[in-house]
C-alpha cells in the first residue's frame, strides 16, 4: 500500500509540473523539459556507461555517444520544449493544449495498455526486450488512445479534423511503444531495472520520457502538415 501511495504522489506531482505550465504559465514549460531534460541525460549517461562496461557496442565510442544523445534526448526534447510556441506561430493558437494533448495521448497509451496487460495479457509482444509487455496490452492501449482521440475531435474547440486526431493516436501509439522498447532494450543491455531513482515508483525520469521523448518530433511535424485537413 505504501508503495501505491509513493507512486501515486509522486506521478501526480509530475502531470502537475507539465499541466500546470502549458495551463497557466507557458513560458515556465521550457524551463522544466530542460530541467527534466538535464536529468535524463545524466540517467542516459549512466544507463549507456553501465552497458558499455558489460558490452563493446556502437555508441561506446565517445562521438558516437555524443551524437546518440543528440538525435535521441536533446533534439527532441528541445523541440518539446519549444513546441507550443512553434504551434502558436504557425497555426495561430492552441500550441499549449495540443502540446498538452501529446502527453494526454501518450498517458492514455501507457495506462491502458498497461491495466489491459495485466488483465487480459498472455502473448509477449516483445520478449527479448521487455517480457511485461503484451500484444493484447498493445491492442487495449491503442484501442483506448483511439477513443480519447474520436471524442477530442468531437468535443474539443481546436479546429483540427478528425483526420488529425485519428491520426495522431496512431502516431502516438506506435512511438510510445518504439520509444518504450527501446529505453527497455538499453536497461537491459546495462542489466538494470529503472533508469534512475529519482521519481519515486515510477523508474526514473528517463523511464517517465521515453514515449514522449520519441512521439514529440512526430506529433509536431504531424501538427504542422495536418492543421489544414
Amino acid at each position: 500500500m505504501q508503495a501505491i501511495i509513493v507512486r501515486s504522489v509522486s506521478g501526480l506531482i509530475y502531470v502537475a509540473t507539465i499541466i500546470i505550465p502549458l495551463l497557466l504559465l507557458q513560458n515556465l514549460f521550457p524551463v522544466i523539459i530542460v530541467f527534466y531534460g538535464l536529468i535524463i541525460l545524466l540517467e542516459f549517461r549512466m544507463l549507456a556507461g553501465k552497458a558499455c562496461r558489460r558490452y563493446n557496442l556502437f555508441y561506446c565510442s565517445r562521438w558516437n555517444y555524443f551524437m546518440l544523445s543528440v538525435i535521441w534526448i536533446i533534439i527532441p526534447l528541445g523541440l518539446l520544449a519549444l513546441m507550443p510556441f512553434i504551434i502558436d506561430r504557425v497555426v495561430g493558437c492552441c500550441g499549449s493544449f495540443l502540446t498538452l494533448m501529446a502527453f494526454v495521448l501518450v498517458w492514455t497509451h501507457d495506462t491502458f495498455a498497461y491495466l489491459t496487460g495485466i488483465l487480459f495479457g498472455k502473448n509477449p509482444l516483445a520478449p527479448k526486450i521487455s517480457p511485461l509487455k503484451t500484444i493484447e496490452g498493445a491492442v487495449g492501449g491503442f484501442l483506448f488512445t483511439l477513443l480519447l482521440a474520436i471524442g477530442l475531435f468531437l468535443f474539443s474547440d481546436s479546429g483540427m479534423s478528425g483526420i488529425f486526431w485519428i491520426g495522431g493516436a496512431l502516431l502516438a501509439v506506435v512511438f510510445s511503444n518504439l520509444g518504450d522498447l527501446a529505453q527497455s532494450k538499453l536497461k537491459r543491455v546495462a542489466g538494470v531495472k529503472d533508469s534512475g531513482n529519482i521519481m519515486p515508483g515510477h523508474g526514473g525520469f528517463f523511464d517517465r520520457f521515453d514515449a514522449i521523448i520519441l512521439v514529440a518530433p512526430f506529433w509536431l511535424i504531424w501538427i504542422l502538415l495536418s492543421w489544414k485537413l
